[in-house]
């Protein structure tokens, strides 16, 4: 508990960041977790581990309305290739301790929100084109061996998640606003973004 109140005292003083540059040092170290943060205007995906910080850029696009999305693995057997790794995403908004489920339901199928390399035949989430970014990256997320579980809306399974994303956009930051969660690590229920890490102001507010 102590441990917590520290991080939470940290984050206080909330986060700098510049339109096209995070900042990591002003955010708490996730440990052996994930910490990645995504442009969308810039289609920048920038994720750091325990002892660097790898950037690629993506392509695809992910659901409106939530400002994070959980990192969790796909359960593979047997040996897979780098290129054929992927990633499921959780959604869930800022202020909130539960995520909702890695599948989002097309016009007539159901899709699975992930993080890629490989070219796929589905209209959500994102995909990292090029293999030497995408092969450090995962190379930073086979270091990240923290686990953390979380519920599921509508699920009595629980995820395992080893990372999170928090998406760095005008409309997100006005939600934060809202919430009164600019520059403030509120909930030490959640396990990042918006909790222990805290989030920050990322371009001038306009009304």
């Amino acid at each position: 508990m102590m441990k917590l109140t520290v991080a939470l005292l940290v984050v206080l003083v909330g986060l700098t960041v510049a339109v096209e540059e995070f900042k990591w040092d002003s955010v708490p170290s996730a440990g052996n977790n994930s910490q990645c943060v995504y442009r969308p205007q810039s289609r920048v995906l920038g994720c750091r581990g325990s002892d660097n910080v790898v950037e690629c850029e993506t392509v695809g696009q992910l659901p409106q309305g939530f400002e994070v999305f959980g990192l969790g693995r796909e359960s593979l057997e047997g040996v897979v290739s780098v290129e054929s790794q992927r990633y499921w995403f959780y959604p869930r908004e800022l202020n909130q301790t539960v995520y909702h489920n890695h599948t989002v339901q097309g016009q007539n199928t159901t899709e699975e929100l992930s993080l890629f390399h490989l070219e796929r035949n589905q209209t959500v989430g994102l995909r990292v084109p090029d293999v030497k970014c995408w092969t450090r990256l995962v190379e930073l997320f086979n270091a990240s061996v923290g686990v953390h579980v979380v519920p599921v809306l509508n699920s009595t399974t629980e995820v395992p998640l080893f990372g999170e994303v928090l998406i760095l956009e005008r409309q997100a930051q006005k939600r934060w606003l809202g919430l009164g969660l600019l520059g403030l690590g509120l909930n030490p229920l959640l396990f990042g973004w918006g909790g222990l890490w805290g989030v920050a102001p990322l371009f001038p507010l306009l009304g």
